[in-house]
């Protein structure tokens, strides 16, 4: 099945559902959030931009992990061959729903997003699992479950420069994000001074030492 066909657009239902959250919650600041601005900053110029695509995939009854794994490594393809024809590259994102899973298979969706994390950052790609139950944290306040959403889905979008908050602590991570912005941080006083604490903690953590 091609990609066209295995991804389709939302029911009139999940597109009012998933608009209203990304504009009411996605869009907007959260006093749980640990900074100010947007829960994320990414969406509303994404849309304005109209290189945000909402997607449904169906779910399969009894699917496993290894099947959301599949589907996963397949919206990744769908994904990057329409960078191609977006509007900016750089804010181009897909959002795909898990249409028929249900809350019993929430946990799928974290675990395919566990095993699909170092093939999507090896291809310069960040993942977003989310659902009604997931208990993923924001990146400066580890007691707030950011990815809470109204359906199951999966996010895919271009790694960009502050993914050094998602990816300084792995190794294999932060060398793949030091090769593509590392040579922002030679003017680092041009950087956000937190950014610039997690580049050096990372590139510390790649040369075999620790980080206090």
């Amino acid at each position: 099945m091609t990609a066209e066909a295995l991804f389709r657009p939302l029911s009139a239902g999940q597109q009012r559902r998933l608009t209203g959250w990304l504009a009411d919650y996605v869009s907007a600041p959260h006093p749980e959030l640990g900074r100010p601005g947007a829960v994320c900053p990414f969406v509303r110029p994404a849309q304005r931009a109209e290189c945000l695509e909402l997607v449904r995939v169906r779910w399969p009854r009894g699917g496993s992990a290894a099947e959301l794994e599949r589907l996963t490594h397949r919206l990744m393809d769908r994904f990057e061959a329409g960078l191609a024809h977006s509007p900016n590259p750089s804010l181009a994102s897909v959002i795909c729903v898990f249409d028929g899973m249900g809350p019993s298979e929430y946990g799928l969706v974290d675990e395919a997003h566990r095993r699909v994390k170092d093939t999507a950052v090896e291809r310069e790609m960040m993942l977003g699992q989310m659902h009604p139950a997931c208990e993923a944290p924001s990146a400066r306040n580890p007691l707030f479950p950011v990815n809470r959403a109204p359906l199951p889905m999966m996010a895919v979008r271009s790694m960009a420069f502050h993914d050094i908050l998602f990816l300084h602590q792995h190794p294999v991570w932060f060398e793949k994000y030091r090769a593509r912005f590392g040579s922002h941080y030679h003017a680092a006083q041009r950087v956000e001074p937190e950014l610039v604490r997690l580049f050096d903690s990372g590139a510390l953590m790649a040369a075999g030492g620790s980080f206090c």
